[in-house]
């Protein structure tokens, strides 16, 4: 049965997210939230039980450093075979890697892959168990209910009725930032990406020197996208050192979504990135047909609010924890870890509650202490007889495991060299018909150039070649300028970030150099450089426009 209240506690490197939830009948209320930053955690935690009146309700905690995995499963297995499939797949996995099985804490969901219901892939959390030990002691007493992961949590302030129309993306932006992937209203998968609002409170912090400013330099910055006024560099001084890491979130963001063959219709955020104004459009300029928003909880939408959303927003994570623990929850139970509890035996109560023994051994032996004594070696006997002959099943077990595990590692180099062989034939092939299509189209535009001689004024491309000239920045790259039909032009360039981009984008279309000027999202080259940056990554970009 589902509790009325419950406290989500979210804790991330120096900075903990609470939120306590009321549930009476079907509304579900915030009662308590907020964001500290801490020095002495368990005193935290302790004031915020305290202040919240938290102390007989549930608490739900979140993992940390958790590890996601993906294992393959045949779909014609029974459960306990799938099962052990995982387990040994992530036993061959610790082995590649140095590490021991026995150290983990684990949990899995079996999930499908696409529309196909003979593929199966399982996703595998695994933690440290000194990680789940370090929570248990700084939760001492306390009523810990659940301890999940935050990944998987999220999905619990997605709207139902969303989810039986649409596949969403949920990009989780806390100090580890973390896309969470939602199919047909199954979570089907958590990818960790390699930066996230950490490495932003870094540099911030190396001005400010403070975690806590840091945090409000980000509340306070915003986001201008295309066809926006400019920023006011006195509330946005930090901008030139956010939106480089925003942009590499955004890509690894947008290559993740790229890489289902499920189409997304919706991409959520949320986290201690969803602080920053307008990061929602700034997502949704490279979100293709996906439709971008920051993530509300399912149950603000009907409920009278005393705050603004964007206050609820800050601590979604936590609230995430919280609808756990009053039974409102996406997240499976396979994947949550859950809190154990211990009991103790008294043994000697235990004897000495049993009737008509004494148990005092004193003097000489009565028939009664006769029978235990006969007992007791026979016990002793019993005991011994069941370790030597257990000890050799398991070394024979461990023997036969051992001989097992090499013949599978066998099997899997022989299978990744075929692999690699494969994907090497395959890469030449693509390679190919990568040549043959550049080929063709090159045939084709020339086909359509001979045929096609574009109708403009005289002076018209020398005038524009003096234009360009005069406001191109120092760091942009001329690569080509294309006359394509009767007036329009296309621009390829390079720089080394988008906004110099965006600059000399903006720079043609105020001095009326062109018309309807136009720009490509950019991708990422590399090779444009003089010097140790030949092989760093550059932003390519094509402007388009038409002739006055």
């Amino acid at each position: 049965m589902a509790n009325n209240s419950s406290l989500g506690i979210y804790i991330d490197q120096g900075l903990i997210k609470y939120a306590k939830l009321q549930k009476d009948k079907d509304n579900v209320k915030i009662e308590a939230f907020n964001v500290v930053f801490y020095d002495n955690l368990e005193r935290e935690i302790n004031k915020i039980i305290t202040e919240t009146g938290s102390t007989k309700i549930p608490i739900c905690v979140n993992l940390s450093n958790e590890m996601y995995n993906y294992f393959e499963v045949m779909a014609l297995m029974s459960t306990k075979d799938k099962a052990k499939s995982v387990k040994m797949d992530f036993e061959t996995l610790c082995n590649e890697k140095g590490m021991s099985v026995s150290e983990f804490e684990t949990r899995s969901l079996i999930v499908p892959i696409g529309d196909n219901p003979d593929k199966l892939v399982a996703i595998h959390i695994s933690v440290d168990k000194n990680e789940l030990s370090n929570i248990s002691n700084i939760f001492a007493g306390k009523r810990v209910q659940s301890i999940t992961s935050v990944s998987t949590s999220i999905a619990n302030l997605l709207d139902i009725d969303v989810l039986k129309n649409e596949n969403v993306v949920i990009v989780n932006l806390e100090k580890k930032a973390t896309v969470t992937t939602v199919i047909n209203s199954i979570i089907n998968r958590v990818d960790t990406l390699s930066v996230g609002m950490k490495d932003i409170l870094d540099v911030i912090n190396e001005t400010e020197n403070s975690e806590r400013k840091s945090y409000e330099v980000c509340k306070n910055t915003t986001i201008y996208t295309n066809g926006m006024d400019e920023a006011n560099p006195d509330e946005n001084e930090h901008l030139e050192e956010i939106m480089p890491i925003l942009y590499r979130i955004v890509q690894e963001t947008r290559n993740i979504i790229d890489s289902f063959e499920e189409s997304i219709q919706r991409i959520y955020i949320t986290g201690l990135g969803s602080i920053i104004n307008n990061i929602d459009l700034y997502f949704q300029e490279y979100a293709l047909n996906a439709k971008c928003e920051i993530l509300k909880p399912f149950f603000l939408e009907n409920t009278s609010l005393n705050t603004s959303f964007k206050d609820y927003i800050e601590v979604n994570s936590a609230i995430a924890l919280a609808l756990e623990g009053i039974g409102c929850q996406l997240v499976p139970e396979e994947l949550k870890f859950k809190k154990g509890g211990s009991i103790n035996i008294d043994a000697k109560s235990l004897l000495s509650n049993s009737p008509n023994i004494n148990m005092d051994f004193k003097g000489p032996l009565d028939a009664s202490e006769k029978v235990m004594l006969r007992i007791l070696v026979i016990c002793v006997i019993a005991i011994l007889s069941y370790f030597l002959i257990t000890n050799g099943i398991i070394n024979r077990i461990a023997d036969m495991k051992n001989d097992a595990q090499i013949k599978i590692n066998s099997v899997t180099a022989e299978i990744n060299k075929a692999n690699a062989d494969v994907q090497s034939v395959q890469a030449q092939a693509d390679h190919y018909a990568q040549i043959a299509e550049l080929l063709k189209n090159l045939e084709e535009q020339n086909e359509e150039l001979e045929n096609a001689i574009p109708d403009i004024q005289p002076r018209s491309i020398p005038n524009l070649l003096k234009s360009i000239s005069n406001v191109v920045p120092k760091d942009v790259k001329l690569l080509s300028i294309k006359n394509t039909t009767e007036k329009h032009i296309v621009i390829e360039v390079v720089a080394p970030d988008y906004e110099q981009i965006g600059y000399f984008k903006a720079l043609i279309s105020t001095n009326s150099i062109l018309t309807n000027v136009k720009s490509s999202s950019g991708e990422n080259v590399s090779g444009y450089g003089t010097s140790q940056a030949d092989g760093a990554d550059w932003v390519y970009v094509t402007i388009e426009g038409d002739l006055q």
